[in-house]
């Protein structure tokens, strides 16, 4: 199935589309088009990226199994600072091509309950 990851930038220094793609560059990917690489040697990963300028929002594509998160996705996450502006929302695709909100957050609260995995 796919999820979606929705990142609504706050004041990032990477709420540009050129600073996201030089960040994925620099990170062992290759990004062409709308599509990132993720140059691992474990696994091959495409997660595709869909910016939208004038409201420095970006949304990333992936498959899961519904458990699954791409690394590169989090590390990503890891790399943002503005903790209250920014905005993590995560779905994932339901049976009938629908999308189900999992998570909505900030961006400190994402990376304090979901990433670290610290209860409410």
């Amino acid at each position: 199935m796919e999820a979606v990851l929705v990142v609504d930038m706050g004041t990032e220094e990477l709420s540009n589309e050129g600073a996201i793609v030089n960040w994925f560059n620099s990170h062992n990917c290759k990004v062409e088009d709308d599509i990132i690489y993720v140059l691992e040697e474990s696994h091959e990963e495409v997660v595709q990226y869909t910016f939208f300028d004038a409201a420095t929002t970006c949304m990333f594509k992936f498959e899961t199994d519904g458990e699954y998160f791409p690394p590169i996705l989090t590390h990503f996450i890891e790399h943002l600072k503005d903790a209250k502006g920014t905005q993590i929302s995560v779905a994932e695709e339901g049976r009938f091509g629908e999308y189900n909100n999992l998570v909505d957050m900030t961006l400190n609260q994402f990376i304090t309950h979901v990433i670290k995995g610290e209860d409410f």
